[in-house]
């Protein structure tokens, strides 16, 4: 509401001594997973946030997975974040939506939510290749993983045309969920692990 010397305070302000203490501005997490790998994380039935099926999930929601009850949430209040982007893991090279939130005490995702904050999540580099590679899926290398992320926009940029135009198509539901990114209406957040990775995710954009 204000700072600074001689304020006048109104009547009903509740008074907290900080003689001796540190007062910042709120901590925002950019890039977390809170909510989704639920703690304790070990164990499988709190796991939610990678859906390890396929490695374009892009129709997937963090939304359907956020628990408001997960014990992290008030630990990392208390640390001093105010905001964290929670996200899909980073298991697939399309991985899902995710979304910014106000780390308050609430009882529904609604209620902690930041609209117009989603961003579809994408990853290149180690992990779709550590979880799909194994198998002797694609991707089990980063040519894999580019040509996997090029495959998917393409077929979404198509469809989104297709839509522009008014044809008659079946409806596409994990296709539909690209439409936003094709048309820059949704940003990316784009996982990498080396400086090769990030000029690959500049270089997929650029074509795109």
């Amino acid at each position: 509401t204000a700072i600074g010397k001689d304020i006048e305070i109104p009547s009903q302000a509740q008074i907290l001594d900080a003689c001796g203490k540190w007062v910042t501005p709120g901590l925002i997490d950019a890039h977390s997973h809170l909510s989704g790998l639920n703690e304790p994380a070990w164990m499988p039935s709190t796991m939610d946030a990678n859906e390890i099926t396929n490695p374009v999930t892009a129709q997937v929601r963090m939304l359907d997975a956020f628990n408001p009850f997960d014990e992290a949430i008030p630990k990392v209040r208390n640390a001093g974040f105010t905001t964290c982007c929670t996200l899909p893991g980073s298991a697939n090279v399309i991985g899902g939506v995710g979304f910014s939130f106000k780390l308050k005490k609430a009882a529904t995702v609604q209620d902690m939510m930041i609209p117009g904050t989603e961003v579809m999540k994408m990853a290149l580099g180690e992990n779709p290749k550590r979880c799909y590679g194994p198998d002797k899926k694609m991707p089990m290398t980063r040519m894999g993983t580019g040509a996997v992320l090029r495959k998917a926009l393409f077929e979404a940029k198509q469809y989104s045309d297709d839509l522009a135009k008014g044809k008659d198509i079946k409806r596409d539901f994990d296709l539909e969920a690209l439409v936003p990114v094709v048309r820059g209406e949704m940003r990316c957040r784009i996982h990498c692990h080396r400086a090769d990775d990030i000029v690959t995710a500049i270089r997929i954009a650029e074509e795109f």
